[in-house]
């Protein structure tokens, strides 16, 4: 039973059995995480991989932990504490109880048994311990520091063991595995060592396979630490295999350091690795090898050497691109270096050593090509197809059976020729060139391919538009072979109808046919296309043909100074028998200078000859019909290239026959030729001089000509100036205009003053030419001089020029435009005198007029119809409802007929002008008059507007008959001049011949100048015989001629075949004077009956202003007055007496009335006629007015009455 003791004692017995658990589970935990810890480290130590040892450790922790458990845990806890224990245990702590705890427990459980003593001794002894343990502290009975201490001594090692575990969590588990999990997994190392292949990538080794090599090769081994840098005592080692496995263990190990480098990976990163090269000493033997390092090792690998699979025959077959037309060829049998054009197919057959598993083919660097093997596992074929030029190889990679592959192939040399885009270059034009909307622009190209040329093309765009815009011209089609092409051709630009200042660029593009890719075109250097006016390009050419003088004059300078030094020489040596020391170099001095005249002369590619033959050709290509200028331009190619054929060359031969006798040790006593080079040099001098004196007239010529034209062109600017004069000044004073019209009038004046300065110059310099006495000026260029200056100092130009200004200055423009229509017609005389305008640029002229007929025709046919609809539309009621058709139908004839006169004004038809001007403004009167109201009013103006056209049409055919006429007597003239010119070269060409037979009869035999002269001789003479053989005869000399024409030319062939076989010079020269004399005999007839006028009769618009008309046209004139003879005093210079002025405007002004009153406007008011007809307020002719129109038309016919 439970008696009040038991209470405090199980309660005491319940708290020491805790504290021994506590305090016997915090000791074995201790040991537990030191036992643990040691092991781990012990084995991290010392590395207990065999797992015989792990067993052994983990046994004595465990054996360690149980007896912990035992000593602390487990009997401590099998400890007895029943109550009396308890009570003694008590009593031994307190020793003050003096036994009265374990008594009275006693008596308590006795039960008050008398046998034990007194039951009330007994229950006092029970009451008195039951106060005691009452009064007892049960916690303080038991001792609890060693509970504590262990339990503080167990979180200590937990709270280390975590640390440890956390810092080196997988050293941790791998010891824990090792440990009691048995694990093989090995401890982690400062130095894990691993094969890399060439790549730099972790090795596939094998330890069961190993690795296998070809025979006879090495291996390269790269070693690399993966976690940092490679420990210096890293190694291979190497040992032999041995059959028995046994003595394996026991063979000699050696060892072949690693070099350590630094290699760059896939991805360009540098690493540390270490290298070795493996070379088996025995190439039948096995070895094994690992890696040592650190502390690591690897596992052993076995190294075989294996013989590789081989080459034993090769054939390649070539298959070119199917654009180049080539055929299949087959290189001979081993050879494998190849050399093909991009797009070659190559097939390859090939025989292998032994059998084989794979077969790769690979080249130009690209992705290895799979191969077909036969069935017998030897023989392989394979293709490709070059894809990229350059030199790269080509090679085969075999795998054998066992995987292996030779890790150097064969390799052959693969040339890949690249089909090059064509060459194409423009050798003519060499640069931009400026030419005429009408000309024929010859073309040199030269295109090249290392193949063919499909085509050759010209692309022509204007500068304004885009590169697709372009347009193409076919220049050649196909062209095979290699060779250089060389193509002519002739661009019309008169064909594409371009108008002056546009600019085109032009350039040339060749393609092959290659078809592998983006098509192969060749593109030359552009050029740039001026179009230009005849006048501009005449312009141009003008001024290099002054450059081309000025050239030739500085080359006859140089002629004469070394033509002077020869002749001091000649004289020296003929004194004093002997040449002074200094003369030798100033013999040698002349040479050179003399070889630079050669060049300059007659150099084939920059010499003057050419540049005088390329401005010939431009201006024959522009269609300029300059005749003097070509023919001058012949001459000085002709002169030039004789000079070059003989005269030259002779020199040059000569001059350097005097120096090397001068500086021989033994100088000739003959002494060197002197004489003859004088004689040479002198040629040279006379030809140039006489070829200067004619250029230089011609030249003078074409520059008085230049600015007498420049002249009449500026004189029509200011006439048009002033007839464009506001209407509201018309009858103002110059007091009552404003500043700026003031201010225009005097520019106008300052103008007009200016040009008679020039045009007091310009006399100068024919008074000039005309006093010119050294007989270089020609007897018909002397005469247009001296009908020029009668002309000015005729007429009183000049001063009728200033007269003008001044009445310009005063507002009297009426008198100064009537006065500036006679200077501009003065002006025109000057100019047709210093050149044949009638007969200059007539086909041109011809075609132009035949174009304007053209446009009249249509515009009158219109016109008509338009009338026939106007006078139909009248007649109706409704008629202003087909009034705006009409409207629109005259306004576009009203512009045609501007544009017919804006081109009768470029022509300069002056006895066309006024018609034309009726045209345009009865053509205004007809648009206006439509414009309002009505259609009726309209019919007078259209019908006026027919007449006018009618008149236009019948002066431009007269002057259309004059040109023809004058064309067909140039075209005569020419004719006659161009075979002079070809008789004269003839007559040299018979010259050059007797002095070059001289020669080689003074030599003896033909030596290698002569023979060099001889060959340009029988060249030039062939030239002549081409060239007048293509001048084509006009008709008025008669067929006769043109049978004589070419048997000269037969005769002139004959010639030159017998100076190209060297036969004798009577043969040559019976041929060349027949052929002079059928020139002089054909050309004496032509004289004779087509006598060789001088200049033409002037054509209409150019015409002399006082020319007589015929006397039926003088019966015909209706506008003929009695005072019509005292008129022409009315169109002189302001300069005459005030009784004269008012005599002849008397008569002017009475001319003009009856012209009124017969005129269709004759029904005005006469105030009105009076305004119109004040002299000092007349106006130009122009589109502002119809009543000034009438008004001048009226003062027009009066001064042609005047003139009769």
């Amino acid at each position: 039973m439970t008696t009040p003791l038991r209470s405090p004692l199980n309660r005491l017995r319940q708290q020491v059995r805790r504290i021994l658990l506590i305090r016997g589970l915090s000791l074995c935990s201790v040991v537990l995480l030191t036992t643990t810890t040691l092991a781990v480290i012990t084995d991290w130590l010392v590395h207990f991989d065999a797992s015989s040892q792990r067993r052994l450790v983990l046994t004595v922790v465990v054996l360690v932990n149980a007896a912990a458990a035992w000593r602390w845990l487990l009997a401590p806890l099998k400890t007895p504490l029943d109550d009396l224990t308890l009570a003694m245990r008590i009593e031994s702590r307190f020793p003050r109880f003096r036994d009265q705890l374990t008594s009275g427990l006693q008596f308590s459980q006795s039960e008050n048994d008398a046998t034990w003593g007194s039951p009330a001794l007994q229950q006092g002894v029970i009451d008195q311990a039951l106060s005691t343990i009452n009064l007892l502290d049960i916690d303080a009975v038991v001792e609890r520091r060693g509970a504590r201490r262990a339990t503080l001594a167990a979180a200590g090692f937990i709270l280390l063991a975590t640390v440890l575990v956390t810092w080196k969590q997988l050293e941790a588990a791998t010891g824990l595995d090792r440990l009691f999990l048995f694990s093989e997994a090995n401890w982690p190392r400062q130095t894990q060592l691993r094969f890399l292949d060439d790549s730099l990538a972790p090795s596939n080794l094998d330890t069961r396979t190993g690795l296998r090599i070809p025979l006879g090769e090495s291996v390269e081994l790269i070693v690399e630490n993966s976690r940092g840098q490679l420990p210096s005592d890293s190694v291979i080692e190497i040992r032999r295999v041995d059959p028995d496995r046994t003595r394996r263990q026991r063979a000699a190990v050696r060892t072949q350091p690693l070099r350590t480098t630094s290699r760059r990976d896939v991805d360009g990163s540098p690493r540390e690795v270490g290298i070795a090269l493996l070379t088996p000493a025995d190439e039948t033997e096995a070895l094994e090898f690992r890696a040592r390092g650190g502390d690591d090792v690897t596992a052993w690998f076995t190294l075989r050497s294996i013989p590789p699979p081989l080459l034993e025959s090769l054939t390649l077959t070539l298959h070119p691109p199917a654009y180049t037309g080539r055929t299949t060829h087959t290189l001979a049998e081993g050879v494998g270096d190849i050399q093909a054009l991009i797009g070659t197919r190559v097939e390859v057959l090939a025989t292998i050593n032994q059998r084989i598993r794979e077969a790769t083919l690979t080249h130009a660097n690209q992705s290895p090509l799979p191969a077909h093997l036969a069935a017998d596992g030897r023989t392989l074929d394979a293709e490709f197809t070059i894809s990229s030029p350059g030199v790269t190889n080509w090679f085969l990679t075999l795998i054998d059976q066992d995987g292996l592959s030779t890790p150097r192939p064969a390799q052959f040399e693969l040339r890949a020729l690249a089909d090059r885009v064509p060459n194409v270059e423009i050798v003519s034009p060499p640069g931009n060139i400026r030419a005429t909307p009408g000309a024929e622009l010859p073309l040199k190209v030269i295109a090249g391919d290392d193949l063919a040329i499909r085509d050759v093309n010209l692309v022509i765009r204007s500068t304004d538009r885009r590169e697709a815009d372009a347009r193409t011209i076919r220049l050649h089609g196909p062209h095979a072979g290699n060779q250089p092409l060389t193509i002519q051709h002739l661009w019309p630009l008169h064909a594409e109808s371009i108008a002056v200042g546009t600019e085109l660029q032009f350039h040339v593009e060749a393609t092959d046919a290659y078809d592998l890719g983006d098509p192969h075109t060749g593109r030359s250097t552009s050029r740039t296309l001026t179009l230009v006016s005849k006048a501009a390009k005449k312009s141009d050419l003008l001024s290099q043909q002054a450059a081309l003088l000025k050239e030739l004059s500085a080359v006859l300078a140089r002629q004469r100074t070394a033509h002077a030094h020869i002749a001091d020489l000649q004289v020296q040596w003929e004194t004093a028998g002997r040449l002074r020391p200094g003369d030798l170099e100033i013999l040698l001095a002349t040479e050179l200078n003399q070889r630079q005249i050669a060049a300059q002369l007659a150099d084939e590619n920059e010499g003057l000859v050419v540049q005088a033959r390329r401005l010939a050709g431009e201006l024959v290509a522009n269609r300029l019909d300059d005749p003097d200028a070509i023919r001058y331009l012949d001459r000085i190619v002709g002169d030039l290239s004789a000079l070059g054929a003989h005269a030259l060359p002779s020199l040059d031969q000569s001059l350097a026959d005097a120096r090397r006798r001068l500086a021989g040790p033994t100088p000739s006593s003959s002494g060197p030729p002197l004489a003859a080079i004088e004689r040479l040099q002198a040629k040279v001098v006379t030809t140039l001089e006489s070829l200067l004196d004619d250029l230089s007239s011609w030249q003078n010529r074409r520059e008085l000509h230049s600015q007498a034209r420049q002249l009449l062109e500026r004189q029509q600017q200011l006439l048009n100036d002033t007839a464009s004069r506001p209407e509201e000044t018309l009858d103002k004073p110059i007091a009552q205009l404003d500043r700026q019209q003031r201010a225009d009038l005097k520019r106008m004046a300052r103008q007009q003053s200016e040009l008679a300065d020039r045009l007091d110059r310009l006399t100068r310099q024919l008074e000039e030419a005309g006093l010119d006495t050294t007989g270089s000026i020609q007897p018909d260029w002397l005469r247009k001089i001296q009908q020029a200056r009668r002309t000015l100092r005729t007429e009183g130009t000049a001063a009728a020029m200033r007269d003008v200004a001044d009445q310009v200055e005063l507002n009297h423009v009426g008198r100064a435009h009537q006065s500036q229509q006679k200077i501009l017609e003065q002006l025109k005389q000057l100019e047709n005198a210093l050149h044949d305008r009638a007969t200059s640029n007539a086909q041109s002229r011809l075609d132009d007029l035949d174009s304007l007929l053209s446009r009249l025709n249509g515009l009158h046919a219109l016109q008509s119809q338009l009338h026939r609809d106007t006078k139909r539309v009248s007649q109706q009621p409704d008629s202003d409802t087909a009034r705006n058709p009409l409207l629109a139908r005259q306004a576009a004839l009203l512009e045609r007929s501007r544009d017919a006169l804006d081109t009768i004004n470029r022509l300069q038809l002056l006895g066309s002008q006024a018609a034309g001007h009726r045209v345009v403004n009865a053509m205004q009167r007809a648009t206006r008059m439509l414009a309002r109201p009505g259609v009726s009013p309209a019919l007078l103006s259209q019908a006026a507007a027919l007449d006018a056209i009618q008149a236009t049409r019948l002066s431009l055919e007269n002057e259309r008959q004059r040109s023809t006429r004058a064309l067909a007597d140039k075209k005569l003239q020419q004719w006659i001049r161009r075979t002079n010119e070809i008789r004269k070269r003839q007559a040299a060409l018979v010259q050059d011949t007797r002095s070059l037979y001289r020669d080689r009869q003074d030599l003896g035999r033909w030596t290698r100048p002569l023979l060099r002269s001889l060959r340009k001789l029988a060249g030039q003479q062939q030239t002549l015989a081409e060239n007048i053989s293509a001048t084509p005869v006009p008709v008025e000399a008669g067929k006769a001629f043109a049978t004589a024409i070419r048997q000269t030319a037969g005769h002139m062939t004959s010639a030159a075949d017998a100076i190209s076989g060297r036969r004798p010079e009577a043969t040559v020269q019976r041929s060349q004077q027949q052929a002079l004399t059928l020139l002089d005999e054909w050309l004496k007839r032509i004289r004779a009956t087509h006598t060789v006028t001088g200049p033409q009769p002037p054509a209409d618009g150019q015409s002399q202003p006082a020319a007589k008309p015929s006397r039926t046209a003088r019966k015909q004139s209706p506008d003929v007055s009695p005072a019509a003879p005292e008129t022409r005093s009315s169109t002189r210079p302001a300069r005459r007496s005030g009784q004269a002025d008012s005599r002849a405007s008397d008569q002017a002004r009475a001319v003009r009335d009856a012209a009124v009153r017969r005129s269709p406007w004759g029904h005005l008011p006469p105030s009105l006629r009076r305004r119109l007809l004040q002299v000092g307020q007349d106006r130009a002719p122009a589109r502002y007015s119809d009543r000034i129109r009438q008004y001048y038309e009226s003062l027009a016919r009066g001064r042609n009455q005047g003139n009769q």
